[in-house]
């Protein structure tokens, strides 16, 4: 599925558009000297006396034809140029989908109201504010996209985009400035497909108050949604789910975060795999039967609580994560990795690295409590104040774990 994000080629892209200008020069002008070839000989006097009738009609049938096709063919391309770039309300055409260009949310809504339950790609050319949310919910295909990561700065306490009603969405290459939120409940694209239709959230830069870090990044309601290789930086919250399934959360870079990086509650079948935490309390929190999710090839470092942590969880993988904290003993009970009231839960090939706490064996690798059915092997501990701590647990299976 990911390789969807490449399926629409950038506006700017000025390799293509010398390319088409090139050929279509070409074209034009070899229909034109092909038509004064056509002309220089139906009017050269002796051109007769030199040659067969039935040569001089093929010479003749076959310069109308180059003629014709160079002349037809170039006008066209020259004239399809002008839906490459456009300013605000002009209209075009990209791939197979209808372009708008939007200077201002105001226009954004329009151009998503105008196409309705078809489709369209809507261009932001420039950076603007938003004073209420944008909201996608007229039931077609819509792709969002910025020109040069178009900055749309949020006034309040709103959504830049609620998305409730598509048939697929796709909103990339922005940054979106929410600062100026101050509610810990209110994230800056908040996803509620009421069909559960796919929706794409590509190459965002999520960015809240040094000083305001109450903003949330994106809120999921629903099944099938993608997040990837966007940033979250000084938010309460990057990315908080409830009742989604079979979502991607791929390669995204977290920093600053004061509450957690990803959190899930009713939130299974979906993969986490590829992101990279820093400065968080807590990296990923899934809770209250967030079920058979992979948690992959994740780096974790620097939290000031938990690195992963599995509560009340059945089915879960966690297999090639890195965690690693530098902080330093900030802070009592710290844990690399939690699972708590939860089963079969798989932990493979994970390292844990100088998880300690300010009071004494109170810094974990790894904590297991009232946990039963789970797998701990081949997995590295290193540094930490307890390697293993396992509480109230039974019939899990504990074996081939390094401890230094």
């Amino acid at each position: 599925m990911r390789s969807r994000k490449h399926c629409f080629n950038s506006l700017q892209n000025k390799g293509f558009e010398s390319y088409i200008v090139t050929k279509s020069a070409k074209a034009f002008f070899i229909g034109l000297w092909s038509l004064n070839i056509y002309y220089y000989i139906k009017s050269y006097k002796n051109i007769g006396e030199k040659m067969t009738s039935r040569k001089g009609m093929a010479l003749s049938v076959m310069t109308i034809i180059i003629a014709c096709s160079g002349t037809v063919l170039g006008a066209y391309a020259v004239l399809s140029l002008g839906v490459i770039e456009g300013d605000s309300g002009e209209s075009g055409t990209q791939g197979n989908y209808p372009a708008i260009y939007c200077a201002s949310g105001a226009e954004v809504q329009e151009a998503i109201d105008s196409i309705g339950l078809t489709k369209g790609l809507i261009v932001i050319t420039q950076d603007f504010s938003v004073s209420e949310p944008i909201n996608i919910d007229g039931g077609g295909e819509y792709i969002i996209q910025g020109a040069e990561m178009a900055l749309i700065t949020i006034d309040g306490d709103f959504s830049a985009f609620n998305i409730s009603r598509a048939l697929s969405c796709v909103i990339k290459q922005l940054t979106l400035d929410g600062s100026a939120i101050t509610s810990d409940d209110v994230p800056m694209i908040s996803v509620n497909e009421r069909d559960n239709n796919p929706v794409h959230i590509e190459n965002i830069q999520f960015i809240g108050g040094v000083s305001n870090d109450e903003a949330r990044g994106v809120y999921v309601n629903s099944d099938h949604v993608w997040v990837e290789d966007s940033s979250f930086a000084n938010l309460y919250q990057g990315i908080c789910s409830e009742d989604a399934y079979y979502c991607h959360i791929l390669d995204n870079y977290f920093n600053e975060i004061k509450y957690s990086a990803i959190f899930g509650t009713g939130f299974s079948r979906n993969v986490l795999q590829g992101n990279i935490m820093f400065n968080v309390r807590r990296g990923i929190r899934l809770y209250d039967y967030s079920n058979s999710n992979s948690i992959i090839s994740n780096i974790i470092r620097n939290f000031t609580q938990y690195g992963v942590l599995i509560s009340y969880c059945y089915l879960n993988s966690i297999v090639g994560n890195s965690l690693n904290n530098d902080l330093g003993k900030l802070e009592s009970n710290k844990y690399g990795i939690y699972i708590g009231n939860s089963e079969k839960t798989a932990i493979t090939g994970n390292t844990v690295n100088y998880v300690q706490a300010d009071a004494p064996g109170t810094g974990y690798g790894f904590y297991m409590l009232d946990s039963d059915y789970n797998t701990v092997v081949g997995n590295v501990f290193t540094l930490n104040d307890v390697p293993l701590y396992n509480a109230s647990s039974y019939y899990n299976e504990i074996d081939l774990n390094v401890i230094s």
